[in-house]
Parts: C-alpha cells; structure tokens; sequence
C-alpha cells in the first residue's frame, strides 16, 4: 500500500528540485526527505530522482509518477476542501439576476425566509429582463431561456402554467363569443413582447397542439403591465402564473379556457458548472425548489442532480 507522505514528499523534491526545500515546505528534516525518497524508490524498484551534489533531477519513471501522482493530490485537495464546504455554514455575498415579473412576485417574497435561515449570507436582488446572457459577478442568473454555454449547469425551480384570463367587465361588454380558443381571433387580445411579439398562443387539448394567431392595440414588454390592461377591461391577457393567480383568486379577472392548457415554460436557475461552486449557491438552489415545490412536476422535485447544458 502506497504511503501518501511519501508520495507527497517526493513530488515537493519534485517541484523544488531540492530536498532543502521540500524539507522547508514540509516542515520535517531534510534527513526525513531522505528516508522518504529511498522507502518509496525500494518500494516502488525504481529510481525517480537523480542526484548530485549540486542537484536534483527526474528520471523518466520519476518524471512519469510525479504526472500522475500530481493528479492524484488535486483531486484529494479538491475532495477535503469540499466536505470542509459542505460543513461550513455558508456565508458570503450571493448576486441574484432575475426577470423583473418572476423576480417581483417569487424571488423577494421567498428571500427574507431564505436569509432567516442563513443570516451569513448578503443577497443582492437584480430583477432586469434586458440582460440575455449570464453576466460574470451574478452568482444564479435565473431565466427561461436556454442558455448556450458550456461553464453553466442549471436546475428547473418552477414551472409556469400559463393563463388566459379577461375582466367581467371586458366579458360583459363582449359583442362576439368567448367560448373556445378559436373565438380569440375576433377579440382584443393584449400582446407580450420580449424580445419577439408573442401573438402566437399555443394550446394543448386532448393530446393534441394548436396555435392561435391573435392581435390587439397594445403591445407591452412586462406582464405586469399586461396584467394591468386586462384588469382595466381593456382585453384577452396571456399571462404566466405566478402574475395572474392572485386576480384570478380574487375574482378580479376570469380564467377563460382552464381545460385548454397553454404550452408551460421552465424557469431555470443558472450557476457556475465549477465543482467548487459556493455553498451558498447550493443553499440557494435548495431552498427555492422546496419553496416551488408546488410548481414543479413530480420527476423534477426528486431529482437530486443539477441538469448540465450540453
């Protein structure tokens, strides 16, 4: 069985090309480098270090296990200073990027219950939907989008359920019917758009798929504003979830087609594929799939693993 003081002796002289400065680095005698250089070159039956009185050199099967051994450390570093994170409590800023919608109406609620549990941790809340792309300094970026890049894993906190919904007062005054999706079509429908106009409403019905072309005279880029119109009777609202849920509760706009279900969209929390990610990350990753728990699909709330982007 190899001894690991040794190996790690041997690839200080390695480093060094000096048994003074292994010994220095080591902290033990340069008699203890000695002993240890000649048991692990008996063991081995393989000279690894050439030596003269000037110097210290590799031999080929020296230079050869000073590469692999050499690998061998990282990863054991690697592995103890990850149990030492995942003891340690975690602290330290946590930059968060969110859409402004989702970021208004489920991050800030959910972070003063996530800072109570780890009071070490200084969040800063970003909610702008401009930004395309996973900028360096944000710890989780958080956006339905795919992201194309190969240094970010990801995990699905919440899956939206889109609504289609109008006032009583815009149904009342309804000249023409409402009764199925097709019926869009000859409504005022407010459009999102960001950064495409979304006129295209998408339905699943019976295992089958079909699109809905509508128009309207406002066009807004944030689905609260969309909100908004439709509480002021202005129109037909598509509206994700988590925007609508609370006027619908309350009787302030209707759900129109509940059994015809809009096309659901991920939402996806983005960090550094980096194995030594902060705790406090994952803390965060946790913590936000028990509190979505509700939104997310059965297979996506036992999954224990990150998804990596291909």
């Amino acid at each position: 069985m190899h001894d690991l003081e040794e190996i790690r002796v041997f690839l200080l002289v390695a480093k060094h090309r000096s048994f003074t400065a292994a010994a220095t680095e080591a902290n033990i005698t340069l008699s203890a480098v000695s002993k240890r250089i000649t048991r692990l070159e008996h063991r081995l039956g393989v000279q690894l270090l050439t030596r003269t009185t000037r110097s210290v050199g590799l031999t080929e099967a020296g230079a050869l296990f000073s590469e692999k051994c050499r690998h061998v450390f990282v990863l054991l570093d690697e592995a103890e200073s990850d149990l030492h994170e995942l003891g340690a409590r975690p602290r330290g800023r946590l930059r968060i990027n969110a859409p402004e919608s989702f970021g208004r109406k489920c991050i800030a609620p959910m972070l003063p219950d996530f800072l109570a549990a780890y009071p070490d941790i200084n969040v800063e809340l970003t909610v702008n939907s401009r930004v395309r792309k996973f900028e360096e300094g944000f710890d989780v970026f958080i956006r339905r989008a795919e992201l194309n890049d190969d240094s970010l894993a990801y995990d699905v906190i919440y899956v939206d359920r889109y609504i289609v919904c109008a006032s009583q007062t815009y149904l009342d005054a309804a000249k023409v019917p409402l009764d199925e999706p097709r019926h869009l079509v000859k409504h005022n429908c407010i459009i999102y758009k960001f950064p495409q106009i979304r006129n295209t409403w998408d339905f699943h019905f019976n295992g089958r798929i079909y699109s809905v072309q509508v128009g309207g005279n406002l066009i807004c880029n944030d689905y609260d504003n969309v909100l908004q119109a439709a509480l002021r009777g202005l129109g037909v609202a598509c509206i994700p979830s988590y925007v609508a849920q609370d006027a619908v509760k309350d009787g302030r706009v209707v759900e129109l087609f509940p059994h015809s279900i809009i096309a659901e969209r991920p939402m996806r929390a983005y960090y550094s594929k980096d194995p030594h990610s902060a705790s406090r990350v994952r803390s965060l990753i946790t913590f936000m799939k028990r509190r979505f728990a509700d939104y997310l699909p059965g297979d996506e709330t036992s999954q224990s693993n990150s998804r990596m982007i291909a």
